[in-house]
């Protein structure tokens, strides 16, 4: 039927809101629509949806839920359920880890990305050093570390 060619469409798009409402469409006329899968991940950053991504942000910039549920247009409670996903699939059990992880991220994003502007080997130094690949007290690190302070000074010129 037309209708269960549109739930086909809307979950191959990504448009699960849709199919859910195409989906209730087919059991109002006694079909049994097929079960349609995300195939977002389970955990991870990737996992999180758009909403979920815009609250963690704010979350790091340190509002409040009340403050997130103003921005965003959404209930105190709404945000709370957010959070509580964004916590579950990260795997943080705090706002200040959850803030701590964006940070980090971040900061790893703006490497990779002044990598392809940049000078490619020390920005791939300075994300080794932001992932914690090397102990900040061995001598390689110390090295990395060195390098990586050159280089923000040559760029500073």
């Amino acid at each position: 039927t037309l209708l269960a060619e549109a739930a086909a469409i809307h979950a191959d798009f990504g448009a699960f809101g849709e199919a859910v409402r195409v989906d209730a469409s087919l059991l109002a006329l006694g079909a049994r629509p097929k079960r349609v899968r995300s195939n977002r991940p389970t955990f991870g950053w990737e996992s999180l949806t758009p909403m979920e991504l815009s609250v963690s942000e704010l979350v790091a910039d340190g509002l409040t839920n009340p403050e997130i549920g103003t921005r965003l247009f959404v209930s105190r409670r709404t945000v709370e359920t957010h959070i509580s996903h964004v916590f579950r699939k990260i795997g943080c059990v705090s706002r200040s880890q959850l803030a701590a992880e964006i940070t980090r991220r971040t900061e790893t994003s703006r490497m990779t990305t002044r990598s392809s502007t940049g000078c490619a080997r020390c920005a791939a130094v300075c994300f080794r050093l932001l992932r914690g690949a090397c102990p900040p007290t061995s001598s390689k690190a110390r090295s990395l570390s060195a390098r990586t302070a050159r280089f923000s000074r040559s760029q500073q010129r």
